[in-house]
């Protein structure tokens, strides 16, 4: 139980950095794309590249959810748009998809809905 309260006390970019090496682990390249001078305002913070799907995923912090601008760039995209809100809840922009327990349960929803 300690262990998941200190990860939730890690900031919101802590945690998705957090997650990120974990995709990566499992074989995933990700690729910030918040500060970029190539991101126009309002895309999400990480395209995904996995060998089974690809996808862009915002975080946000417990409690948060898109800015208006962010939810209308989101479903201009031509690839799936997933939200997570740390530290462990799956949105599609429509709908909550799970709650996950680790990045490999994370992995296999977004791969499922590939």
């Amino acid at each position: 139980m300690d262990e998941y309260r200190n990860y939730t006390m890690k900031s919101e970019s802590a945690q998705t950095r957090d997650l990120c090496r974990k995709l990566e682990a499992l074989g995933c390249s990700t690729y910030p794309l918040i500060g970029s001078r190539w991101s126009p305002i309002g895309w999400p913070d990480r395209y995904i590249d996995c060998k089974d799907f690809q996808c862009f995923i915002e975080f946000k912090a417990a409690g948060k959810w898109l800015r208006p601008g962010q939810y209308d760039m989101c479903k201009r995209l031509h690839l799936k748009v997933y939200v997570v809100v740390l530290p462990d809840k799956l949105y599609s922009l429509d709908k909550k998809l799970c709650v996950f327990n680790n990045v490999r349960e994370l992995y296999a929803v977004l791969q499922s809905h590939a």
